[in-house]
């Protein structure tokens, strides 16, 4: 039996930072059908019901991940990022890249803290401006395919900035 929820649907599409590519990729709905449901050519409520149902069971799948693995991922990387989402989905994605087998329950191998000061640690030491995109890299030992690979991390919303007293004010906040 095929399940629709529209509000599911509209949050997913509007309210998530989930690239239309990402969406079509894992549900098999072509890009330009998602973005005639973003820019309105065609009505949610009038979509096809087996996209609408692709939608949900996506949009319910990213819900249902774990609440112990999110509040780590915001914990420790929550700062960073824009949104708390911002960093989940980001820490979706660095999981991806690695091994199945290194991960714990609660997906903080060797600490969100960790990559979230190799974030850091990258930026401070790279020529970075707001605007740029970041990747880090994740030694040959985590990824699946034995070699160090560069991971997206996100574009520069905001610095921290030296003041007259030569102290740093601000975050770095990753979009």
């Amino acid at each position: 039996m095929l399940k629709a929820n529209e509000y599911e649907i509209r949050k997913l599409l509007f309210d998530s930072n989930i690239s239309r590519y990402k969406i079509s990729k894992e549900t098999g709905i072509p890009q330009n059908t998602l973005s005639d449901l973003v820019n309105g050519k065609t009505d949610i409520k009038k979509m096809r019901l087996d996209n609408a149902a692709k939608l949900t069971e996506y949009a319910e799948k990213l819900k249902g991940a774990s609440k112990m693995e999110n509040y780590f991922v915001v914990r420790e990387l929550g700062s960073l990022f824009e949104t708390a989402d911002a960093a989940v989905e980001f820490a979706k994605t660095y999981w991806d890249d690695l091994k199945e087998d290194r991960r714990t329950s609660e997906m903080d191998t060797f600490g969100w803290d960790s990559v979230a000061d190799d974030i850091i640690e990258t930026i401070g030491h790279g020529v970075y401006e707001e605007g740029d995109f970041v990747n880090i890299e994740i030694g040959s030992y985590w990824t699946k395919s034995g070699n160090p690979e560069l991971i997206h991390v996100g574009e520069i919303k905001a610095m921290p900035t030296l003041n007259k007293d030569g102290d740093f004010e601000g975050e770095y906040i990753l979009k």
